[in-house]
């Protein structure tokens, strides 16, 4: 079965990297464009892009998936699902219905908690003693998808962000091995989220702190 992985940052590479270590190779990593970071606002590459660069692996950067020449780039790959990790931009239906199996996404949440762009702090800013990880079936709106996998873990009162979003990236990529076998078998039942009790989490930039 062919794929292709959509990422960008650290997040994204730890994922990639459970993927790699038991033979998952996609057919090319889907990114953004190199964009400016930081205070002093330097032109960087997005980790992923830095992480696989020599693997052999197709690195492809998009500023827009609504081309039609970047869906037919696309397309073009055959792939027969995908894997997101941390892409942080919507993808459209048009791309979704690309790919028969359908796109797996990785939120570093319990969902429907904490939908958005920085699940992570917002949890710890708001004192919650547990989070996890959800992966879903993507669909066109933000993180609304059925949920085909959930898994649970403590936040402890000791823990620092880094230490939170180290292990659920280990997590996501360890539930996504046993995920897909299953999931391509059709052996899997995705359930649909409980949208009344969705809570969202907003788009940070170094100015948050």
């Amino acid at each position: 079965m062919k794929f292709i992985f959509f990422g960008t940052n650290i997040f994204s590479g730890t994922v990639f990297d459970s993927l790699s270590a038991h033979g998952y190779a996609p057919e090319a990593i889907i990114t953004v464009p190199d964009d400016v970071a930081g205070r002093k606002q330097v032109l960087t590459p997005p980790h992923i892009k830095e992480k696989c660069a020599g693997s052999g692996i197709h690195i492809a950067q998009y500023s827009s998936l609504k081309d039609p020449e970047t869906r037919k780039k696309i397309a073009s790959f055959g792939a027969d699902f995908a894997i997101v990790a941390a892409y942080r931009k919507i993808i459209p239906q048009a791309v979704l219905d690309m790919f028969p199996n359908g796109v797996l996404n990785v939120h570093p949440s319990l969902l429907p908690k904490w939908r958005g762009p920085s699940p992570i702090e917002s949890a710890i800013s708001a004192g919650d003693t547990e989070t996890g990880v959800s992966i879903i079936l993507l669909d066109a709106d933000m993180d609304h998808g059925p949920i085909i996998l959930q898994e649970k873990t403590d936040i402890g009162s000791d823990e620092y962000f880094e230490d939170v979003y180290g292990r659920l990236a280990r997590m996501g990529g360890a539930m996504l091995l046993k995920l897909i076998p299953q999931w391509l078998d059709g052996k899997i039942e995705p359930k649909e989220q409980d949208h009344t009790r969705a809570t969202f989490s907003k788009m940070l930039s170094w100015k948050d702190g």
